[in-house]
């Protein structure tokens, strides 16, 4: 309708009374592979499941993630997760593993190779001070 009428996705949305995000959202599933398309037609997969897989711009992982949620019936979080997982760069998921190794807890860095940030988790308050002293060692 969008094409053939030349309505925007908001004239769209208050003609079908889905919100215009929903519309953006389902718009977005036309960019996937013809394969995920055809799952999402027939049920076999949800459109959570398609948006995560759009987040995998790599076409091998992207297969790779979709035949797991096809034969593990992974729920969508999971896919989600896991999508996530693979925009991950590989050096800073070495050097999240490096880090937890140091500070002996879990780490996780996000953002890009110039502007970001690390986030250390802790338990305690305990764990938070043996986090800080490792942190004043190095």
């Amino acid at each position: 309708m969008i094409d053939e009428f030349k309505y925007t996705q908001e004239e769209l949305s208050n003609i079908v009374s889905k919100s215009r995000s929903a519309i953006a959202n389902t718009i977005r599933l036309l960019k996937l592979p013809d394969y995920a398309k055809d799952a999402l037609r027939k049920g076999i997969i949800s459109e959570g499941h398609g948006r995560a897989l759009l987040a995998v711009e790599n076409e091998k992982e992207r297969l790779k993630l979709f035949k797991k949620l096809t034969e593990e019936k992974i729920p969508v979080r999971e896919a989600e997760k896991r999508s996530k997982k693979k925009l991950k760069d590989q050096n800073i998921l070495a050097l999240e593993e490096r880090l937890s190794k140091t500070l002996k807890t879990k780490v996780k860095i996000e953002g890009k190779a110039k502007k970001g940030k690390i986030i250390i988790e802790y338990y305690s308050l305990e764990q938070f001070e043996e986090i800080l002293s490792n942190i004043e060692r190095e």
